[in-house]
């Protein structure tokens, strides 16, 4: 299936523009990237429906250039509403001195997509050289399982957070229904402080998904499907 069809953008520079005619796919907004269209998901401007040209994500945070557009399906406004903010005050958020939870989920986003990309080359080598199955269901789990670790190893070596049940950042972590019937879901990397799941695979996934149903219904998180660069790239799910 083309990059098209789930809704990938070729390598665009988003932070000057989007590109025209961005189209929907069967509830996924498609999601512009840059570089090599692997950096920056979150980052990725969207289109939608003539609702606004540019639209940034409006995080509970103070948001400053670089916020992350991985805009509400609720609350969409327009980037120059938000581009700037006035009167920044700290503290910042880890080694890198993020100003805004928006902005770390920038760099969160990036690097899973990053690892994720690493982790899905080496089960494929694995794969060609025996040493694992090479079934979509064990490509699949050896991948998402490096690329969790690789992000664990990122925030607590690199930027010195942890992770964890009530923390900024949650890897690979139970969130249960908050109406008490016992349900739960595990979503790879959760943002709770932006309202962000990232969900690996080297599948589809879609607004009727039922994890991503109970993602949503648990938390009222905007979801990015993160997959390889290899097969076509990750996509923002879009819930009518």
């Amino acid at each position: 299936m083309s990059g098209a069809t789930f809704g990938v953008s070729d390598a665009v520079g988003f932070s000057d523009y989007i590109a025209p005619n961005r189209t929907e796919y069967s509830g996924v907004r498609e999601v512009s990237s840059y570089a090599t269209g692997a950096a920056g998901l979150a980052k990725g401007l969207l289109r939608s429906s003539g609702r606004a040209t540019a639209l940034e994500f409006q995080a509970s945070a103070p948001v400053v250039r670089g916020t992350s557009s991985f805009a509400r399906s609720t609350s969409f406004v327009p980037r120059a509403a938000v581009a700037e903010a006035e009167g920044f005050i700290g503290p910042t958020i880890g080694r890198s001195g993020y100003r805004t939870m928006a902005e770390f989920s920038d760099a969160v986003a990036t690097r899973y997509q990053s690892a994720y990309d690493r982790a899905f080359q080496l089960a494929q080598s694995r794969a060609a050289a025996g040493r694992i199955a090479g079934d979509q269901t064990t490509l699949g789990r050896f991948t998402d399982a490096i690329a969790r670790r690789d992000v664990r190893r990122w925030l607590a070596g690199s930027e010195g957070i942890n992770e964890g049940p009530g923390r900024i950042i949650q890897v690979n972590r139970w969130l249960r229904d908050p109406a008490g019937s016992g349900a739960y879901r595990i979503p790879d990397v959760r943002i709770p402080g932006v309202r962000l799941s990232l969900d690996g695979t080297i599948g589809w996934k879609g607004p009727t998904t039922p994890q991503l149903v109970d993602i949503r219904a648990f938390s009222g998180d905007n979801i990015l499907i993160v997959r390889p660069t290899q097969i076509g790239g990750s996509y923002g799910v879009y819930f009518p």
